[in-house]
């Protein structure tokens, strides 16, 4: 997965590794507290720019509640779903499971 795909996907699995997403019916439904709404956030900026975070972002997360062990949790889950895309993509696996969109919560 190649470009906007790949992020989500990455995205997607850092968020059903920190316990923030649930599967449900083909969809991803988001049942997050605040405090996983701010890692939510958190690992979508480090997606979005290859690991480049600001103090500003350091210290949201961490106001939040999640102190400096959760937040290398959260960069080892975005850099471990990197990973894996990055092996699947030079290996050409293919999909053999239903995609899954992420929708908010009613």
């Amino acid at each position: 997965m190649s470009g906007k795909n790949w992020r989500e996907w990455v995205l997607i699995g850092t968020l059903a590794a920190l316990d923030v997403i649930r599967p449900s019916r083909g969809s991803a439904v988001v049942q997050a507290p605040c405090d996983s709404r701010a890692a939510m956030r958190f690992a979508a900026k480090i997606v979005r720019n290859c690991g480049h975070v600001s103090e500003d972002d350091l210290r949201a997360v961490k106001l939040a509640g999640h102190d400096d062990a959760r937040v290398i949790e959260i960069v080892l889950h975005v850099a471990r779903n990197s990973w894996t895309n990055d092996i699947n993509e030079v290996a050409k696996t293919a999909i053999d499971f239903p995609v899954v969109a992420v929708r908010k919560a009613a």
